[in-house]
């Protein structure tokens, strides 16, 4: 389904008028919050197109945007575009190191590419940052697969 208009003229309006200075960083990390959601929303209705023009747009003018920079990555990740995925997980790790939501999308590559020990590692970090998260009961059973794998295998 195609993006509406209106939210595409809004879009655009808030793009537009987003500034980098201290002093509107509350309005920066809103705009920014506001275009992770219709971007997501985007996702859903399978606009991944559109999604990831909204995205690239934003990352223009916010291009330190943790949340924005992992939700590229998952949709990368979607799209089995999995070296810009990964660019994207690392760059958000390297600006915010304990974002938990970064290491369980980048886990989840890596356990795609069968990178069994990087994903260990990436999913144990989830855990530890948070062991009642959305994603914790998946990450668990991941550990318990990845080490049952590496007992077989004798590593």
């Amino acid at each position: 389904m195609r993006t509406p208009l209106w939210y595409a003229l809004l879009l655009g309006i808030a793009l537009a008028t987003a500034r980098t200075t201290a002093a509107q960083a509350s309005h920066h990390d809103f705009l920014a919050e506001w275009v992770a959601r219709f971007a997501e929303k985007q996702i859903q209705q399978e606009d991944y197109a559109g999604a990831l023009a909204t995205l690239n747009h934003a990352l223009a003018w916010a291009q330190d945007n943790v949340r924005l920079l992992t939700l590229r990555g998952e949709l990368h990740l979607l799209l089995y575009e999995w070296d810009n995925a990964l660019a994207d997980f690392n760059r958000a790790l390297m600006l915010q190191p304990n974002d938990a939501r970064a290491h369980f999308q980048r886990g989840m590559l890596y356990y795609t590419r069968a990178q069994r020990k990087e994903a260990y590692a990436d999913f144990a970090c989830y855990l530890a940052l948070a062991p009642n998260g959305q994603f914790a009961d998946f990450a668990r059973q991941a550990l318990a697969s990845i080490a049952q794998e590496q007992r077989t295998l004798g590593e």
